[in-house]
């Protein structure tokens, strides 16, 4: 009769056989995901498109000559448009339409700095701006030439695929449009419209925000007014009960040097009436009602000329 497994190696054994079990339905996942994913378009490095700003038309000749003198823009508003040529006159025939739009509206597009290399274009209305962006989308390329400087896969490249789109970071979620069965130039319409409402939202996010911050400074201020009534109320309260232990204690002297002076049998010496003297005087100083009394009795004039105990 075979002798029985030690329970340890049966147990290294089904640990190796999960493992190769966990490794197998690895791999068999990864081949049918490499199997779904979409074969690329096949095309040469020299083929492939370059992005290219309309105001920094010079700088793939000459990029540092370019961004050294910080040539002024080509275009006139210095506007940032990253596209191809091919679609360089409709992207900027598309956005001067919109921004005809917008002004009617009393939305602005500004560029706080159209020198600069990469400006930035902003839509701005009253003291709301939202950050504008006008780009051509790209589509991921197999090079069956060249190579590019990807360190994960260098045969692929991003190309532009001639679809516009454009993106407004006003508030949060930020809205964008791209070309689909009608073009972006044929909604400038309804594109505008949701702008506005953009706006709109912004504005009653600000108000809000802002309403929310005067009533937590009212909170804050409320609460500190309470904080000060309170700890006013604890002094007054704190000065009345020492006000009555200064009474009880005057009260006891004089108590105290009244029974003196009926429990002598004999008349008492100057020292003696000295120290009763003394004694009371203390009483006196130690007794708040007089002082009290006169406070309570005198007469406060009101801005109308009556008075009021």
């Amino acid at each position: 009769m075979p002798e029985a497994i030690p329970s340890r190696l049966a147990s290294g054994l089904l640990s190796e056989l999960q493992l190769r079990l966990r490794r197998m339905l690895q791999a068999n996942v990864m081949a049918k995901h490499r199997a779904r994913r979409p074969k690329h378009q096949l095309v040469c490095l020299e083929d492939v498109p370059k992005f290219s700003f309309t105001h920094a038309r010079g700088f793939e000749e000459n990029p540092r000559a370019c961004l050294k003198a910080q040539l002024p823009a080509n275009d006139p508003d210095g506007l940032d448009i990253r596209v191809t040529d091919e679609q360089r006159e409709r992207a900027r025939a598309f956005l001067d339409d919109l921004k005809v739009r917008l002004s009617r509206l009393g939305v602005s597009l500004v560029v706080p700095n159209p020198r600069l290399w990469r400006a930035e274009m902003y839509l701005q209305l009253g003291g709301l701006r939202a950050r504008l962006r006008l780009r051509e989308r790209s589509k991921l390329v197999r090079l069956k030439k060249g190579k590019t400087d990807n360190i994960f896969d260098p045969k692929v490249a991003y190309a532009p695929n001639g679809t516009l789109q454009l993106e407004a970071e006003g508030s949060y979620p930020h809205l964008a449009w791209r070309d689909s069965k009608i073009p972006l130039q044929e909604r400038a319409q309804a594109i505008t419209d949701e702008i506005l409402s953009m706006f709109v939202g912004m504005r009653d996010k600000k108000l809000a925000k802002e309403r929310e911050a005067a009533e937590a400074a009212q909170r804050r201020r409320d609460e500190r007014a309470r904080k000060a009534a309170e700890a006013h109320a604890t002094e007054k309260r704190d000065a009345l009960l020492k006000e009555v232990s200064a009474w009880k204690q005057a009260g006891s002297l004089r108590e105290y040097v009244a029974e003196g002076q009926a429990s002598a049998s004999t008349a008492l010496s100057d020292y003696g009436e000295e120290w009763i003297r003394w004694a009371l005087a203390v009483a006196d100083h130690l007794d708040p009602l007089e002082d009290r009394l006169s406070n309570l009795q005198q007469t406060e004039t009101s801005g109308d000329g009556s008075t009021r105990p």
